[in-house]
């Protein structure tokens, strides 16, 4: 057979595997709209390029792979609707989201309401009670808040080393107990809580009076808990007012649109964070030089943590395709979830494997500063945290 010949057999056998194949979606639950419409962005990236890069390889497995993606506006309720939807549909065996915490408790009440739940894997939903509800389709790629809460206090008392500490929420899930939680850490560490406010995303009077309370408070640290969209009006505003006060934030800061939005206000903020510059990770370049390819951008933390997360997620419907011999069930993917163990050549944040109730055994924490001179992220300190339960 001559290499013509040999390549139309290939070609038509391709096609063939193709039109013969069970279409199987994953689900992508972002918020594509609304005041964090860029995380989302982030998501639908991420995901779409590793569904892209191992389409071929479902092909050969008799799987059409596709993605949904579903815009939850930033919003529980719409999440939760979307959701309630997305199961109706028998093609969806999987779904890579949400982001927001808040977001991922109502989606994970109506999974669990569910005869037949989807698996999910949140890349960056970090707040602790989603992996003490029992729910055995739930797992995330992010560190929980507590663990946030304990690297950030630990940090502020042995190198900041502030007399009293302000904090700053924004009323949402995520906030409200990170606000507890690092109240908690720091009083262990013997640094004192002047005083707690939180105001709404767009409430300009809200955070004025923050300022004002900031300032007479005495405190000598600012630690913000929320996202990009309340932090960068809050840091401005300190500025705008001549305060001097340290500034450091939760993993909601860890975004391009921080410093894009605070400009260079950002200097000097500081950040925890289990997502981090993705260049610091041992594959991070061959990702960052994939992303560019794909989409002609560089790709931001969240970005390369919905890849890991959606490889986790085809490594499990991979598996259980193989051991089953055909296209696997909801149910199936999620027992080889469960137990999947993403390696550290594919996994570009290292590897993945999870604990029964749902937690990464192994994730990246970082404090990161926005540096004064380039405004990029520079990480000062990182560790892994790890985790049993």
């Amino acid at each position: 057979m001559n290499l013509k010949s040999l390549s139309l057999v290939l070609g038509l056998a391709a096609i063939w595997t193709t039109a013969g194949a069970d279409v199987v979606k994953i689900a992508v639950l972002a918020p594509l709209t609304g005041s964090v419409s860029a995380i989302g962005t982030d998501l639908r990236t991420g995901a779409q390029l590793a569904v892209d890069q191992r389409k071929a390889e479902f092909n050969r497995l008799g799987i059409q792979l596709e993605t949904l993606v579903l815009d939850d506006k930033g919003d529980p309720t719409t999440g939760a609707n979307l959701i309630r939807e997305t199961l109706l549909d028998p093609q969806v065996l999987g779904i890579v989201g949400p982001t927001k915490s808040g977001i991922s408790l109502k989606v994970g009440e109506v999974l669990a309401a569910s005869s037949n739940p989807a698996p999910l894997i949140s890349p960056s939903s970090t707040n602790d009670e989603l992996t003490q509800k029992g729910w055995k389709f739930f797992h995330r790629v992010t560190a929980p808040d507590g663990a946030q809460a304990d690297v950030a206090a630990r940090y502020i008392a042995r190198e900041l080393k502030p007399k009293a500490v302000f904090l700053v929420g924004d009323n949402t899930t995520f906030s409200n107990f990170l606000v507890e939680a690092i109240a908690r850490e720091l009083k262990q560490e013997g640094i004192k809580v002047v005083d707690s406010r939180s105001a709404n995303v767009g409430d300009a009077a809200g955070v004025q009076d923050i300022v004002a309370r900031v300032k007479a408070s005495g405190a000598e640290l600012v630690f913000h808990a929320g996202l990009y969209d309340s932090g960068a009006p809050l840091v401005k505003a300190l500025r705008a007012a001549n305060s001097a006060v340290m500034i450091m934030g939760s993993n909601g800061l860890d975004s391009p649109d921080f410093i894009r939005a605070a400009q260079g206000d950002a200097a000097g903020v500081r950040f925890v964070t289990g997502l981090g510059p993705v260049e610091n990770y041992t594959n991070g370049q061959t990702f960052i030089s994939a992303y560019r390819k794909a989409f002609n951008a560089a790709p931001a933390a969240r970005a390369v943590f919905t890849y890991d997360a959606m490889n986790a997620m085809l490594d499990a419907l991979s598996s259980a395709a193989r051991k089953v011999g055909k296209t696997p069930t909801r149910a199936q993917v999620n027992t080889a979830l469960n137990t999947v163990s993403v390696s550290a050549i594919r996994g570009v944040t290292g590897p993945i494997a999870f604990t029964p109730s749902g937690e990464r055994r192994s994730s990246p924490m970082f404090i990161v500063e926005i540096d004064a001179r380039t405004l990029q992220p520079m990480v000062v300190s990182g560790r892994r945290h790890l985790t049993s339960k």
